[in-house]
């Protein structure tokens, strides 16, 4: 697994040239048999064959075209054990080979396939077309490149795919414009480019160019109407841009072309429940009935169907078929008890009927001041443990909806899940409208897809509640219960912890937390940030203690940019069953002890890092830099691994892991090498300051690494960081230092605070200026902390020269500058600070202002240095960027008659974010200037917004002053 590195999701595979289908001539061709599919042709075919070579080959085309057919006979795993025994039989054979690496669904063994079948078809065009995909997609530009090479040797006439990849590799990671504007020259030379058109539309649509996606995607679509990514992929940007009578058209093309795709027919049937439509819906699911009478979700979409109708009855009966074919059991029981009243209620009893919630809300009067678009009369948040620590979690909101069309935050709601360690049951979904009609929400469970960029995957799914069609005065309710899955703890016995943000965007009129625990292993609570005091009432029978607690009227807290993130401005409860940090840390050792188990493979790696190496920082270095250029960031979440590391020689021989996995590996290998360190789980600074009254595993986000004898922090998920540079995230952040092998107790703490100096860079320039205003500069730049990690990043595996690297970025400021030669210093982790020289000329720099006078700026700007100045009017405190140290000597040296004519004065502005220091004076014709720029950070409050705005204002123009030279001076 891996993620894209220049922001670009993978998207189909390109064409496939006339050389990629392999047809066996050899075998006989299956016959059209009436009455047989082409699949069960070949499965007959495959069982009578004897000979290896041809059973094998019969095998790979059966797996393929199981893949290929969207049936509901469609079997994936099938067809990849029938790819696997294929290889078994003949595994140097290269159409079975490119048929299991079509088929293999893990990306370590697509990757194992095409290398194994390009070692005896080392020109197979296909193969090297897909291992450049694949090397692009895992962060590995260069190989990438090298990979389109080989595949340019093998097939050698022009080809726009390849072209289009390499411009997507070069433009650097991040760059997903460049990326777009490269895919869309490609498109002019191969305007009927499948792969190009899909990559090109993936990005325009995440890039929010809604039309232009649209447009690539009908062009897509245009190509092969049966593609079912593109249909899908056009249905969502429909979708989005509410374009209902064109969805209503593309459903009728895409059914017309794939009438037996079942996903396909559920999707129009929920189109046309959400267009109100029940009775085309009736019709739609009918005629798909016929065709797929077994299939379990359409039974389920037909339940959910008859519910709205009001036919409880049927609807039972088709939850019951459903089960009986297959479906998923405990969430179908869950339904059926649901609607045949056989349930127990358990943390569902807290649960305020929709009548005594309008009752109280009447009692109370209308608010004063404006009325929002939507307003909570009431949520319920209520938890119930046993001793285990085996919890149930119940969420009702009930709400009025006054402007529909403004009233975004009542259309969806969403529950995440993981399906190893909970289960929802969703009790109630609707919304009742101002005649009495009760319209059911629409569901839908699907996987949490994965986070390309960020190389992260997850077994989660989301179950989305959604109000499609809201109308003003609807009254909506939904009420939910996430259950822990039992019976044992996977995390430790008796443990349970949540932090729960209260409100949101609408104003709630009423709100209740209830706490249902035992008596004798309490659930401690904690509540924060709430406008006025809550009140409390406990009980206690039958060997537990319940909590109600009656929270004030919470006002809505909407976002806004840069705005502090939620904990520190919003309602928040947290919840634990853990008295203390030192308790919470032995509970996370014993769970990640078993992981750290070295194998003679790990220790020998150990051993022969440090072999000869007595300074002790030295060989943390050299185990730190192993592990950042060894393993790369892939985060496997399934389940309990969503904070359990994986084992160490389960990491050391994937060569991937996420945080905790490598930093578990890390502490192990210093282990190995007679280093004590700690196993850190950290809260990054952007997730915001948190109460830790009360110990839970839901504080935390990230997990790096602590060496005690240098105060070390080491952070595996980065390539670019020496040690003893810390990313500005992991700076300020809360920690809890967890020994492993439990000799220390744990610790909760903070890291050092972030300051300017850890992110610095300092330029040194001389500029050379002629009467036509072009400008020569030798540059030198110097770049400390994070700034040094900045610049190794683009730097130190860079797929191009560095002279054309560094001009690129500089084209994002100076679209004409020219670089004419470069020089890296010092660049590598093991040197520090980063140095590196250039020589560029920038054509434009200078700008004519009439009367024979020219300006430039102060200095030519690597990156733009610039503080966020709020609007007028804001009412959310403002969050700084994180803090930076810029220094600039600058000497300006005209030629020929020009000199200096009008220099910006001298000046320090000063204030509790920062100092900027700016120093000028003449020098002959030419002039010195010395910046220095300190930038604090931190958040401003509200009553002192406009004081900071003030001060930005002054350093931006300060920032942006010219220097005006004059010829014949």
């Amino acid at each position: 697994g891996g993620g894209p590195a220049s922001g670009i999701e993978p998207a189909a595979d390109p064409q496939p040239a006339s050389w990629e289908p392999r047809v066996d001539r050899s075998a006989p061709a299956p016959r059209a048999i009436e009455g047989r599919t082409l699949v069960a042709e070949l499965e007959r075919l495959a069982e009578r064959t004897r000979s290896a070579s041809r059973r094998a080959r019969t095998l790979a085309a059966l797996a393929l075209e199981l893949r290929a057919r969207s049936l509901p006979t469609r079997d994936a795993g099938r067809a990849l054990e029938l790819a696997r025994e294929a290889v078994r039989l003949r595994p140097s054979d290269p159409d079975v080979e490119w048929a299991a690496a079509i088929v293999e669904t893990e990306p370590s063994r697509v990757r194992e396939t095409l290398e194994r079948l390009l070692s005896f078809e080392p020109e197979h065009p296909a193969a090297l077309r897909r291992l450049a995909l694949y090397a692009l997609d895992h962060g590995d530009a260069p190989g990438s490149l090298a990979w389109v090479r080989r595949a340019r040797d093998a097939c050698p006439q022009p080809d726009p795919f390849l072209d289009a990849h390499e411009a997507i590799t070069r433009n650097g990671p991040g760059f997903a414009e460049g990326a777009l504007a490269a895919l869309l020259r490609a498109l002019e030379r191969a305007p009927r480019q499948p792969a190009l058109l899909s990559r090109a539309a993936d990005l325009a649509q995440r890039g929010g160019r809604i039309a232009l996606a649209r447009a690539l995607l009908e062009r897509r679509l245009a190509l092969d109407v049966t593609d079912a990514a593109t249909g899908n992929a056009l249905l969502s940007t429909l979708g989005a841009a509410g374009d209902r009578a064109g969805l209503s058209a593309l459903f009728a093309r895409l059914l017309a072309a794939r009438p037996l795709s079942p996903g396909l027919r559920e999707r129009y049937v929920q189109h046309l429940v959400a267009e109100g439509d029940l009775d085309a819906a009736g019709a739609a699911l009918d005629e798909a009935l016929a065709l797929f009478g077994d299939r379990p979700s359409l039974l389920v979409l037909a339940g959910e169907h008859a519910l709205a109708l009001g036919l409880t009855g049927r609807a039972v009966d088709l939850f019951r078929r459903a089960r009986a074919a297959g479906g998923p059991e405990e969430p179908l029981e869950r339904r059926i008890a649901e609607l045949t009243g056989e349930r127990d209620l358990g943390v569902a009893r807290w649960r305020v009927p929709v009548d005594e919630v309008l009752a109280r809300h009447a009692a109370r009067g209308a608010p004063s001041g404006d009325t929002p678009a939507a307003e909570v009369l009431h949520e319920t948040i209520a938890y119930r443990v046993d001793e285990h620590g085996i919890g149930s979690k119940l969420y009702q909101v009930v709400a009025r909806v006054h402007r529909a069309e403004q009233a975004g935050s009542a259309r969806v709601f969403s529950i995440t899940y993981s399906p190893r360690l909970e289960r929802p049951h969703v009790i109630e979904a609707r919304a009742i409208r101002r005649d009495g009609t009760v319209v059911l929400a629409g569901r839908s469970d699907q996987p949490l897809l994965p986070d390309l960029q960020l190389r992260m995957w997850y077994d989660a799914r989301v179950l989305t509640i959604g109000f499609p069609r809201l109308e003003d005065g609807d009254l909506i309710e939904v009420c939910y219960v996430t259950r822990t899955r039992g019976p044992a703890n996977p995390i430790a016995d008796g443990y349970y912890g949540d932090v729960q943000l209260l409100g949101g965007p609408s104003p709630v009129r009423s709100a209740r937390v209830v706490i249902d625990a035992p008596a004798a292993r309490p659930l401690r609570h904690r509540l924060l940030h709430l406008p006025a005091p809550a009140s409390e009432r406990v009980e206690e029978a039958d060997g537990r203690r319940v909590t109600v607690i009656e929270l004030p009227e919470l006002p809505g807290y909407h976002d806004a940019p840069l705005a502090p993130p939620p904990t520190e401005r919003v309602p928040y409860v947290v919840v634990g069953t853990v008295d203390d940090w030192t308790e919470l840390g032995r509970m996370y050792a014993r769970l990640v002890e078993p992981q750290t188990t070295l194998t003679p493979d790990v220790a020998d790696t150990v051993d022969g890092l440090v072999r000869g190496t007595v300074d002790r920082r030295r060989i943390v270095e050299k185990l730190y830099e192993w592990v950042i250029e060894n393993t790369r960031y892939v985060a496997l979440e399934f389940g309990i691994h969503a904070l359990k590391p994986y084992d160490v020689d389960t990491v050391f021989r994937r060569r991937h892991g996420d945080c905790k996995d490598k930093a578990t590996l890390l502490v192990a290998m210093l282990r190995r090498a007679g280093i004590p360190a700690d196993l850190v789980l950290l809260r990054t600074r952007d997730r915001g300051a948190i109460d830790t009254a009360i110990p839970t595993f839901a504080h935390f986000n990230h997990a790096i690494v602590h060496v005690p004898f240098e105060d070390l922090w080491l952070d595996g998920t980065v390539q670019h960081f020496a040690a003893g540079e810390v990313p500005l995230g992991d700076l300020g952040a809360l920690v809890l230092r967890v020994d492993p092998f439990g000799e220390r107790d744990a610790a909760l703490g903070m890291t050092p605070a972030p300051e300017p100096e850890d992110a610095h860079t300092r330029l040194e320039q001389r500029l050379e200026i002629d009467a036509d205003g072009k400008v020569s500069a030798a540059v030198t730049v110097i770049a400390r902390g994070a700034d040094a990690a900045r610049e190794r990043y683009y730097f130190r595996r860079a797929p191009i020269r560095t002279t054309g690297l560094l001009q690129t970025r500089l084209r994002a400021l100076h679209p004409d500058v020219e670089v004419r030669s470069s020089r890296l210093v010092r660049i590598g982790l093991d040197e520090q600070p980063v140095r590196y020289e250039y020589k560029a000329r920038f054509p434009r720099l200078a700008r004519p202002e009439g009367s024979g006078r020219l300006s430039i700026p102060l200095f030519a700007e690597l990156e733009h240095v610039e503080l966020p100045v709020p609007q007028t009017g804001r009412d959310v405190p403002l969050q700084l960027p994180d803090p930076f140290l810029h220094e600039v000597e600058v000497e300006i040296e005209p030629t020929g008659n020009l000199a200096i004519a009008d220099l910006p004065p001298s000046r320090e502005i000063v204030s509790p974010w920062g100092r900027l220091e700016l120093q000028t004076r003449r020098d002959g014709a030419g002039a010195r200037v010395s910046l220095r720029a300190r930038v604090a950070g931190g958040t401003v409050p509200l009553d002192r917004i406009e004081e900071y705005a003030r001060f930005a204002v002054d350093v931006n123009r300060a920032l942006g002053e010219r220097i005006t030279l004059e010829a014949g001076r």
